[in-house]
């Protein structure tokens, strides 16, 4: 069996998919297994995983109808056989010793995750690197995951939101039954916060052994209609892990991160959605969402504009 399943959800990758996949051809370990998921790609990008299975015995490649990225890396979950578990999106890359790296922490250490840094690479190739408030090399114990990885996972999604910056131990994810919830965003940081209650120890190596490439194509960068509905739901498993862990975290805080990131969603609502024939319905409501009163509470007076200004834009429209 390999040390390590690499999984990669394919969609519309065909100008990026040989790129990621000769990353890890080239890697200077070559203990693992990829896992290419093609998630019904309209273009030619199942048939060039083919062209990668067919030249290596260590690619396998499973065709599906197309039902998105979580679906994509559940069923690379359900066909993965090594011992750890790394996700990587096709249009990035891994840096050539990132298997040697987090093979020699893994076997010098007894964890059940490691984190590492990312590079952030832009259009223009620029080069952004992405740490995180871990100390480095140190072991963090079951204690630690709950007063220190935990907290900061309610309050800072930044540490938690990708898979693609840690390795997973994949009898832990088996053993749990640990899969992505079938969401249009927010699946990641579900599925991290699950697994982090499951782990006793982690480490966190303070090396770049990933290339996020970004594009204006991602996820990330598109309008998402959803996404107050989502934030709200994940509002309720963070208020969930605070009280069941008892939980050192700063909630007003949360709460007026969160009525920032409404008023900047509303904007972006009124440019995408508003127009004279439509009824603004998700404004609706938002305006009486029952978490949007919650969070208001606790707006300092210093930010009353963007409260007022949150409520007023909105009325309007109702007038």
């Amino acid at each position: 069996m390999p040390k390590f399943s690499i999984i990669v959800p394919v969609f519309k990758a065909e100008k990026y998919i040989k790129r990621c996949v000769d990353s890890i051809l080239a890697q200077d370990n070559q203990d693992w297994e990829l896992i290419l998921v093609d998630d019904g790609s309209p273009d030619r990008s199942g048939e060039m995983c083919d062209g990668y299975c067919d030249q290596d015995k260590c690619i396998r490649v499973f065709h599906k109808s197309n039902g998105g990225v979580s679906s994509a890396r559940n069923l690379g979950l359900e066909k993965a056989v090594g011992d750890w578990v790394l996700f990587v999106d096709a249009d990035d890359t891994m840096e050539h010793q990132a298997l040697s790296t987090i093979a020699e922490v893994v076997e010098r250490n007894s964890i059940d995750l490691v984190l590492y840094s990312i590079n952030e690479v832009t259009c223009k190739k620029n080069i952004f690197r992405h740490q995180y408030p871990l100390t480095p090399n140190s072991i963090y114990d079951r204690q630690d995951v709950e007063q220190q990885m935990l907290p900061f996972a309610c309050q800072s999604s930044s540490f938690v939101n990708s898979p693609c910056n840690k390795v997973y131990r994949r009898g832990i994810i088996e053993k749990n039954q640990i899969r992505f919830q079938m969401r249009v965003m927010g699946e990641d940081w579900l599925f991290n916060v699950e697994y982090l209650q499951c782990i006793n120890s982690a480490i966190y190596i303070d090396i770049s052994l990933y290339n996020y490439m970004r594009n204006g194509e991602s996820a990330t960068s598109r309008y998402i209609p959803e996404q107050f509905q989502l934030w709200t739901e994940n509002w309720d498993t963070k208020v969930g892990l605070i009280k069941k862990y008892h939980l050192d975290v700063d909630v007003e805080q949360m709460m007026r991160e969160m009525i920032l990131k409404t008023f900047y969603f509303v904007r972006q609502v009124m440019r995408c959605e508003i127009t004279p024939d439509k009824n603004p319905r998700l404004l609706h409501d938002i305006l009486h969402s029952s978490y949007l009163a919650v969070w208001l509470s606790a707006t300092p007076r210093s930010i009353y504009d963007i409260r007022a200004n949150l409520y007023l834009r909105i009325k309007r429209l109702f007038l």
